[in-house]
């Protein structure tokens, strides 16, 4: 314990030292010197609420059965119930095992979405069945609602607005349309969809 007071309050002055640490020595939280009342009580409910503190046995349960939740989810496809489950997972406190798994299934959940939103770009830049990507925001925004992800979904369905309306335009207006639009969705993957699209080279005469 002396070394990670040491690392903790290098060159303190003042005694005491107080450390609030798990079983395993993983720091939670302390102090040096005098402290008010007030500054104690801060540090022990912040420590209460840590995140390193091993769970209780109610919440292992509680995490081992969201974890078991999001296996199946992963399973069937069904990723806005993994993102469920995590969300449940995270409004519980302390440490457990289970939370490892169940990121583990948040990150499979997360994999497919990125694949869904990629496939989704590459279709409309080579001018793919747009109702199927449309389709597939839908989907992916349903699934992670409150997540990046929906963001990043909702931002391609407004961006193939965009260029649906642009490409109404003559090819004059067009140039200019599709330079302030890519400026517009500058920083994101969907200003990639207002590149002038190449022609396509002539089928030889027979």
């Amino acid at each position: 314990m002396a070394w990670l007071l040491q690392e903790k309050f290098p060159n303190a002055p003042l005694l005491p030292f107080v450390g609030i640490v798990t079983d395993d020595m993983q720091w939670i939280g302390g102090w040096s010197g005098k402290k008010s009342i007030d500054d104690v009580v801060a540090v022990l409910e912040a420590a209460e609420k840590s995140p390193l503190r091993p769970a209780s046995a109610e919440t292992r349960k509680a995490l081992d059965d969201l974890a078991a939740n999001a296996a199946k989810a992963v399973e069937k496809s069904d990723w806005k119930a993994v993102m469920a489950a995590s969300k449940s997972a995270a409004a519980l406190k302390g440490r457990a095992t289970a939370r490892d798994a169940i990121a583990e299934q948040v990150v499979k959940a997360r994999e497919w979405a990125e694949t869904e939103l990629a496939k989704a770009l590459e279709s409309v830049k080579s001018g793919g069945d747009r109702a199927a990507v449309r389709a597939q925001f839908k989907k992916v925004a349903g699934a992670f609602a409150g997540e990046p992800e929906q963001k990043d979904a909702d931002n391609g369905a407004k961006a193939l607005d965009k260029l649906t309306a642009i490409e109404s335009m003559s090819a004059e207006q067009q140039t200019a349309a599709r330079e302030k639009a890519a400026n517009d969705f500058d920083g994101s993957r969907w200003a990639a969809v207002f590149e002038k699209p190449v022609p396509k080279p002539a089928e030889p005469t027979k």
